[in-house]
């Protein structure tokens, strides 16, 4: 089970680490907090893998047993099914533990400082690209900013210059000799600010402008970039989750509970089709096992969009993929108490 694991969270490591890269490459992050990303989306990864190689560990396991006839003479000997059973119990119950732990409370808790992280490495992307000698766009194409001068590490920059154009048609000229950037812990993202300068600012149909001396001015940095990932139920602690009562609320807690009990419905489901003729190869029933775990995993992701989007509840989706599939297995497994 645990080399399952290795294998399978190190494809999905790569496969991630290859997307947020070319998010890196493109300027969308900052290529220093790939590696922050990556390590903060790996508790996500083991709830997922858990449940998967207990499967593949039963179906391969017991393949074996059955291909060199030895759980075959086992079951002559007095051994019942309801016994292997309770047996995979304990062990699906220590698994079940473990998943409700990661998803309950780490992996909420490591996905909202990913969400952070990620909301700071645009902002920080945005803020690379203030160089000296060039006029860089910045919230969406707003703003017009002019750096004269920079440091090695863009942090600190002299003789500014910004151009902002309001809602109303209004037009502002911002001049200051000095600016840092900083992450605002109240915004949540990076910021521009600029230091003992002037604002002028021209509105439609007047002659007059009006002029402003300030000592620090803001500048948020993609100010829409973290609206959305701050309230995705998925990184919602379940506290926050429980005194909500909401709807979605209601749905993201059923979802966390069902991927504990997917390991005990991947158990009977595993025991169910582990059966290997003798002497055929342990992995015959691999690639049947693979596509069966497919369609309930994407039976799973599909009751889970339909929850997101209002259609049905998650609470009638998920225990109906669950009940179906454990009927199935216990039929399965009773016709084979009756019949080995």
């Amino acid at each position: 089970m645990l080399v399952f694991m290795v294998i399978l969270l190190l494809i999905m490591v790569s496969n991630t680490f290859v997307h947020y890269l070319s998010q890196a490459a493109s300027g969308t992050i900052s290529s220093s907090a790939v590696l922050n990303l990556i390590s903060f989306t790996l508790p996500n990864f083991i709830v997922i893998l858990i449940p998967i190689t207990f499967f593949l560990a039963i179906v391969i396991s017991f393949g074996k047993l059955f291909s060199d006839n030895e759980l075959l003479v086992l079951l002559a000997c007095g051994l019942s099914w309801k016994k292997i059973i309770k047996m995979g119990l304990r062990m699906a119950f220590f698994l079940a533990v473990s998943v409700g732990i990661l998803s309950f409370w780490l992996v909420p808790k490591m996905l909202q400082h990913r969400d952070q992280l990620q909301a700071s490495a645009q902002s920080n992307s945005a803020m690379t690209d203030l160089q000296t000698g060039r006029f860089i766009l910045l919230n969406q194409g707003k703003q017009v900013v002019y750096v004269g001068s920079a440091n090695k590490t863009n942090t600190e920059f002299g003789k500014l210059f910004m151009y902002e154009q309001g809602p109303k048609g209004e037009q502002k000229v911002t001049f200051a000799p000095h600016g840092t950037t900083l992450y605002d812990s109240q915004l949540q993202q990076q910021v521009l600010v600029l230091d003992t300068g002037n604002q002028y600012k021209l509105i439609p149909g007047r002659q007059d402008v009006q002029m402003i001396s300030f000592d620090h001015y803001k500048v948020p940095v993609d100010y829409t970039s973290t609206s959305a990932q701050s309230q995705r139920m998925s990184s919602a602690s379940t506290l926050s989750l429980i005194q909500e009562h909401s709807f979605q609320a209601m749905n993201e807690l059923v979802w966390r509970l069902s991927q504990c009990v997917t390991v005990f419905v991947l158990l009977f489901l595993g025991l169910a089709i582990c059966w290997v003729p003798p002497r055929k190869s342990r992995y015959i029933k691999l690639i049947p096992a693979v596509l069966i775990f497919i369609i309930y995993f994407n039976l799973l992701a599909v009751s889970h969009n339909w929850a997101t989007t209002g259609w049905l509840p998650l609470i009638i989706n998920v225990w109906g993929v669950h009940l179906l599939f454990l009927l199935i297995s216990g039929a399965v497994l009773w016709k084979r108490e009756h019949f080995l």
